[in-house]
């Protein structure tokens, strides 16, 4: 997370908002189209009862190279009627370079499976806080040089080789791409299922350029982009958790303990994504200005919408995560349906007559996603207590809005907050998850001990 913020702050004020538009237009149709390409293949290869073999391996090289380079192709080609569509040629030719590390970006899934079995999160975080510095130290030298949106084009393509060279090498495996039809069949009947839920976020990251760009230029696709990158940042927790969660929890059989990781793991995600959010959004008015520039003032509140909005992604994000684990990729899939059917829609009403914040709050109306998760589970005698999630979530809430309020009533965003810490039995709750989390901490100390010891 400190990487990623130095990064930021450094590339996006030599850059400013419009070149940041740009890059981030031709970004989110480049994330859609990788996503498309992978189709949740590394949670194929998780997912397998049996250790995948070299045989497994090789064959999702060679199905992910073949869908890499086809929609990669694909994309170029569409990008040629497509020019004489967009306002902003530059865009056109940023994308047509930016797709180029599709097949890099795809390619790196299988070594990632391999490392994530083995739950060597330790070599994960080592591969990809590298990765971060290749990306922003590309990024900001090529800055400084006068490239505008071409420091983080050509930042995010020496991350992607790096992903995919580091991982292979980290995880033992050989880059032997082959056909395997059985294989191949698996992992497109796995992707029909599992990976429409991914789809849709990558859909839904289009309604910025679309949507927005239109109305605003450029210049406003630059500033949602640049809130929601300082949110996501903040609230890395989420993406930890799911990954590892879709592990984990696929090994824990459906009984109490699952009920009861259920809620202590929702409990800990509100708080671990929702802190560092929220305090983000209420020190925005002072953050922004400070260290990015007067320029970017106008993304303050389009912070505050979209902490309010990954807090609330949270909690729906681990229900999704156990539904994934246990293989139920419907209600997921529907619920993110329903976020980006939602966002989309509200997006095209508001925006053009109320600009960010009309953005903003279709970011919001399709977070209520969540609600329908939590029935789902409700029904699959999986459910939580809401009474006992509920104040972990609305205090973080609250705080998150600071910016939206005028002066005076921002104190009493903070009061859910105090009222929580005063009542004794939230105060208890809070104990036990922070011994939890303290122990299992100190667990992983010791047997990094012994590990060493040994050696």
């Amino acid at each position: 997370m400190g990487i990623r913020l130095i990064g930021v702050t450094i590339v996006v004020r030599i850059i400013g908002p419009a070149n940041y538009g740009i890059y981030a237009a031709a970004a989110a149709f480049v994330v859609l189209i990788s996503t498309l390409a992978q189709g949740g293949t590394e949670i194929f290869l998780i997912r397998m009862k049996e250790e995948p073999t070299h045989e497994a391996y090789g064959a999702a090289h060679g199905y992910l190279l073949l869908t890499s380079v086809g929609l990669c192709a694909i994309g170029l080609i569409l990008s040629i009627p497509v020019a004489s569509l967009v306002r902003s040629p530059e865009t056109i030719v940023t994308f047509r370079v930016l797709v180029l590390s599709v097949p890099a970006n795809v390619l790196w899934a299988p070594a990632q499976a391999a490392i994530e079995r083995r739950f060597d999160y330790r070599k994960m975080g080592l591969i990809e806080v590298a990765g971060d510095v290749v990306f922003y130290v590309t990024a900001i030298i090529l800055a400084f040089a006068g490239s505008r949106q071409w420091a983080l084009v050509f930042g995010f393509i020496a991350w992607q080789v790096w992903l995919f060279v580091a991982s292979l090498i980290w995880s033992g495996l050989r880059f032997r791409p082959r056909w395997n039809t059985k294989l191949s069949k698996e992992m497109l009947r796995h992707s029909s299922t599992y990976a429409p839920a991914q789809w849709l976020d990558a859909v839904g990251q289009l309604s910025n350029p679309i949507i927005v760009g239109p109305a605003l230029g450029v210049t406003g696709i630059g500033y949602v982009a640049f809130a929601n990158r300082l949110v996501q940042t903040a609230a890395f927790a989420r993406r930890g958790s799911w990954r590892l969660g879709v592990v984990s929890m696929a090994r824990v059989d459906e009984n109490h303990r699952m009920r009861r990781a259920l809620q202590d793991g929702i409990t800990l995600q509100a708080l671990a994504v929702g802190v560092p959010v929220c305090l983000l959004a209420a020190l925005s008015p002072l953050i922004v200005p400070t260290l990015f520039g007067q320029k970017w003032t106008p993304a303050v509140l389009l912070i505050a919408f979209f902490a309010v909005a990954a807090i609330l992604q949270s909690v729906g994000s681990f229900m999704a995560t156990t539904m994934y684990a246990k293989g139920r990729n419907t209600p997921p899939l529907l619920g993110g349906i329903f976020r980006q059917v939602a966002t989309i829609s509200v997006a095209a009403i508001l925006v053009p007559t109320l600009g960010l914040s009309g953005y903003g709050i279709a970011i919001l109306c399709g977070s209520g996603a969540f609600i329908y998760l939590g029935a789902v589970l409700y029904r699959s005698n999986l459910g939580v207590s809401v009474a006992q999630v509920l104040p972990f979530v609305v205090s973080p809430v609250s705080i998150a809005l600071i910016p939206l309020v005028p002066g005076p009533l921002r104190f009493l965003l903070v009061a859910p907050a105090l009222m929580m810490l005063a009542i004794p039995r939230f105060r208890r709750q809070l104990q036990r998850l922070g011994a939890l989390v303290w122990n299992a901490l100190h667990d992983d100390r010791t047997e990094r001990s012994s590990s060493t010891t040994e050696a």
